[in-house]
């Protein structure tokens, strides 16, 4: 069994709902992702799988996510009113349910490349920034 990467990035703003600090304020990231699945290589390839499909896979999302503002649409009530004051102002919007935490995010992003590759994704990691990093696994 082999493990293998692609890196992306993409650039948002979001805040973290019902968070009295800092971050509870509209803010944004340039956000990298770090994605690696595990596969056993192909006998007649040679290979685990082309690294094109990898990255295309990841940057179908983070093409979505790119320049967007990171909203839960049913949220709280601050939440709401800015979801529905971006849409109104025809603002990049892209819809997470839940807290737009650097946690959610890389489960968010786990769930959509499982279900839009099948692939055994091993890890999904997002740094916020450069020395602040989250990894989930999905176990």
């Amino acid at each position: 069994m082999f493990s293998i990467e692609v890196k992306g990035h993409f650039s948002a703003a979001h805040f973290l709902e019902d968070y009295e600090g800092l971050c509870g304020s509209v803010h944004g990231h340039r956000w990298e992702v770090i994605l690696s699945v595990r596969l056993n290589q192909d006998l007649e390839t040679q290979m685990l799988v082309d690294f094109k499909d990898l990255k295309q896979s990841l940057n179908e999302l983070m093409n979505q996510m790119d320049h967007s503002f990171i909203l839960d649409p049913e949220g709280n009530e601050r939440s709401r009113a800015f979801y529905n004051l971006a849409k109104s102002f025809d603002m990049r919007v892209y819809e997470m349910k839940g807290r737009t935490t650097a946690e959610n995010i890389a489960r968010h992003i786990w769930d959509y490349i499982q279900r839009e590759t099948g692939w055994s994704t091993h890890s999904i990691q997002v740094f916020e920034a450069p020395n602040n990093a989250v990894t989930f696994r999905g176990e």
